[in-house]
């Protein structure tokens, strides 16, 4: 970071004229940047870099494809039953539910309850 820092990215940037509404995936992965990370990689190194620097017309090439989007997941209800508010109704409900054989088997506790409070 002592050898770079944000200030001088920018400033790079600005120079070979990359439009600051890029693409983050493509400002970051085109020819321009590789090139400046290859001067940065050298400096630290105390070695002299004798690359020459893309084009303005090569500069903004991405180096690598961008990554696939992901489709959005789709949420569906888990009941497919409709929603009912009315007390009165939710209960009818329950008790249609509780009184199938299968769904009692499944869902019941192993004691015996009495259906009417």
């Amino acid at each position: 970071m002592s050898i770079s820092g944000n200030k001088r990215l920018r400033e790079y940037i600005e120079m070979i004229c990359l439009p600051n509404d890029m693409n983050a995936f493509t400002k970051y992965n085109c020819k321009a940047l590789e090139y400046y990370r290859e001067v940065l990689k050298h400096e630290s190194e105390n070695k002299f870099f004798q690359g020459c620097p893309p084009s303005l017309s090569q500069s903004r090439v991405s180096l690598m494809l961008p990554p696939p989007s992901r489709p959005m997941p789709t949420y569906t209800s888990i009941s497919s039953r409709p929603y009912n508010t009315e007390p009165e109704v939710i209960h009818q409900q329950s008790q249609k539910y509780f009184l199938n054989t299968s769904y009692r088997l499944k869902y019941s506790p192993p004691y015996p309850i009495s259906l009417n409070p």
